[in-house]
């Protein structure tokens, strides 16, 4: 079979209901084309799985010796805000298989926030939501080492910080850029909403290739669609 184009865990259902399932998307060629079939994941070895949630996230970590989903965070009925790291992958029997990380450093407790997988660094890095008294979290980005020993950190951003918000989005753009001759790599953040109005500011997190530092800068948008003016 295929391996999955998308690996999707949990959230909540039209009713509300929180939900605790794994669900891959494959897809398959015929002779009509190519066409995608959703189907749910059941068995599983390892450690229990996060258990149920919504407004958490996963990252897929892909490595020349790994290929996982990186589970962080998340709300349940229990808490407004989990700070536990799950990592699904298959064995070499070919099982899926949950591990719950036990990284060193302080994790941040956080659901309605933005992960991404900075893979040239080989680290998660985590921007806003709420904390665990479900108020806005502070705009420090941590980050998440993703080698033999997984380790927390705050690194030093410079720039100034969006606002604090949660429900935003953040995506990797794959390209590298020349900024004063120096080779730079960005995550582009979007929207979110800072408590009272929904935004739609666009952000720069810059990535200098081989160092690893962090900038944040404004985005200079000219124009704005209208589903987000």
């Amino acid at each position: 079979q295929s391996p999955p184009l998308m690996l999707m865990y949990g959230g909540r259902t039209r009713g509300g209901a929180l939900k605790d399932d794994v669900w891959q998307l494959v897809a398959q060629q015929t002779d009509a084309g190519e066409t995608y079939t959703w189907t749910q994941l059941t068995s599983f070895q390892g450690d229990p799985p996060p258990g149920f949630r919504a407004r958490h996230t996963a990252i897929a970590r892909v490595t020349a010796t790994d290929k996982s989903m990186i589970v962080f965070g998340g709300k349940s009925d229990l808490t407004p805000a989990e700070d536990r790291v799950h990592r699904l992958t298959k064995n070499a029997l070919g099982q899926w298989t949950w591990q719950l990380l036990s990284p060193f450093g302080t994790a941040p407790k956080r659901s309605g926030h933005t992960t991404i997988y900075d893979a040239d660094n080989d680290r998660m890095l985590v921007f806003g939501g709420r904390d665990e008294n479900n108020a806005l979290a502070s705009t420090t980005v941590h980050a998440l080492s993703l080698g033999a020993f997984p380790t927390w950190s705050t690194p030093t951003v410079t720039g100034s910080a969006p606002a604090a918000r949660d429900g935003h989005t953040m995506v990797v753009d794959p390209n590298t850029y020349k900024r004063s001759e120096i080779d730079w790599k960005r995550i582009l953040l979007f929207g979110g909403h800072n408590g009272s109005v929904r935004k739609n500011d666009v952000w720069n997190l810059w990535i200098r290739v081989g160092s690893g530092e962090l900038e944040w800068q404004a985005a200079n948008v000219l124009s704005c669609p209208s589903v987000c003016a």
